[in-house]
């Protein structure tokens, strides 16, 4: 199969090694799945390849993407999924997806202006809450969720931020670990957020 890499990627890879990238803690991992099931999260397996009309919305400040154009994907271009949010939305758009309380753990593929907290590819639990007409209050809750969760396993307090458009951010020793709004596709709304990146969680708590 032939994937379509942009030269954004290209040139990180020739630059960077990937030997230098922070390890996956998957006890991290583990931790999060466990503690937002026991607030009432339903783990919820997401596809991780995507056709491309799916995940322009929540494309990152680069629209571009790892795309698939070939052999079983040659009739209509599929790409890597920047987030399981993206996942999500091929669910919800599809009718796969009743209302309630999701969260589901996928890599994230993204090409972007790569540094020591960028990276073409990463690991994340989303959080998605699909409950027509209760976005507000369950925005407020997703944030608290996740707020606690950070600030159990980091070793300073996290920092709650509203931002101009009305999202949020939680910040963690200056560097944003999670971003959570409201956010409408087509006639379906929901609550997104993070509920932990990796290795950006860590990165942060140790302020590497």
């Amino acid at each position: 199969m032939d994937i379509e890499f942009p030269k954004q990627f290209e040139k990180s890879i020739l630059e960077n090694s990937f030997l230098q990238y922070p390890l996956i803690d998957w006890g991290i991992l583990h931790r999060a799945c466990l503690y937002y099931s026991s607030l009432g999260y339903q783990q919820k397996e997401t596809p991780w390849i995507i056709p491309e009309n799916y995940g322009k919305t929540t494309k990152p400040h680069i629209d571009k993407s790892f795309v698939h154009n070939n052999d079983m994907f040659k009739n209509q271009a599929h790409e890597l999924v920047g987030s399981a949010e993206q996942g999500f939305i091929y669910l919800l758009l599809n009718n796969l997806l009743p209302e309630g309380k999701y969260f589901s753990v996928s890599p994230c593929f993204r090409v972007d202006n790569y540094d020591k907290t960028h990276f073409p590819w990463f690991m994340k639990l989303e959080l998605l809450i699909y409950s027509p007409g209760n976005e507000n209050k369950y925005l407020q809750c997703v944030i608290e969720d996740a707020y606690n969760f950070f600030n159990m396993n980091s070793i300073i307090p996290c920092e709650k931020v509203m931002l101009e458009d009305g999202t949020y951010d939680i910040n963690l020793n200056g560097l944003e670990i999670g971003s959570y709004g409201i956010r409408r596709i087509e006639s379906i709304q929901y609550v997104y957020g993070t509920g932990v990146a990796l290795p950006r969680f860590d990165i942060a708590n140790k302020n590497e």
